[in-house]
């Protein structure tokens, strides 16, 4: 039976302050891989690689990798839910696929020139948010500081931090310091319902767009909205300095969220 290959996040020690705000928030999360894996889950016993199947065949788990790439996905704030899957479970937009391919083969030149992704479509479920954070994994991967949020839970965050001094301190170096950021669905929280008046989310993206603009580091974001529909929004000179800095790429086409639930559930692997 072939085992799990490792990933270069396996000898790759998050930062202490990390690990300890990790734990805090996910108290459960094994502490060592001999005593628990998110992928076999130890169904081999303790301090043993367990099982997980995979295309029908069963590997033997590599629990020190699996759960290390758990850990530091997850401090770059991707979630279980794209922990598990793979550009193979993309089915949506052929061509947007290629465009966000082609910029994550290109990765190394696109964070030294700042260029970051501007993921958009009209429609919801085409992948939007799914090729954002496949592009995150390989950023994570391949060493790059990362960190994932959606605007709402941003903006959020910083009023949080209004009233805890520690978690604002924390945040704001996850956010300051990722040499790759991805923002979840900008233009939201400024629709009805969104909890958030204009100005402050106007300042709050320019402040953001100009911080990482001259810094000279690249930002991924996903929205439902074109790049100039926005400027109502956010302002043009805002508009005009994020066209300059992004690779547009338009998702079209119809949710496919249930095809890629319906597959089957049980012990996988993370990717």
């Amino acid at each position: 039976m072939l085992r799990l290959s490792s990933s270069p996040l396996l000898n790759k020690i998050l930062p202490q302050e990390d690990a300890e705000e990790l734990y805090r928030i996910y108290p459960d999360l094994p502490r060592s891989h001999m005593s628990g894996c998110p992928s076999c889950g130890k169904n081999n016993g303790y301090g043993v690689d367990g099982t997980v199947t995979i295309g029908g065949s069963d590997f033997i788990c590599n629990c020190h990798d699996q759960l290390q790439r758990h850990k530091h996905y997850l401090n770059a704030g991707i979630g279980a839910t794209y922990q598990f899957i793979t550009w193979g479970d993309y089915s949506g937009d052929a061509d947007a696929f290629n465009a966000v391919q082609s910029w994550v083969s290109n990765l190394d030149d696109n964070v030294e020139s700042g260029k970051g992704l501007y993921i958009w479509g009209a429609a919801n479920g085409t992948g939007k948010t799914m090729l954002a954070m496949l592009s995150l994994k390989e950023c994570v991967v391949r060493g790059y500081r990362c960190y994932a949020t959606t605007f709402q839970n941003m903006l959020s965050s910083m009023k949080s931090g209004w009233k805890d001094a520690v978690f604002e301190k924390w945040y704001k170096e996850k956010v300051d310091s990722a040499q790759v950021l991805l923002i979840d669905d900008i233009g939201k929280e400024i629709m009805p319902g969104g909890g958030f008046n204009n100005d402050f989310a106007q300042q709050t993206f320019d402040s953001i767009l100009r911080t990482r603009t001259q810094q000279g580091r690249p930002t991924i974001f996903t929205s439902n909205m074109g790049i100039m529909q926005l400027q109502p929004y956010y302002g043009r000179a805002a508009v005009s300095l994020l066209e300059e800095n992004v690779l547009a790429v338009e998702v079209r086409g119809t949710d496919f969220r249930p095809n890629v639930s319906s597959k089957p559930k049980g012990r996988r692997r993370i990717y």
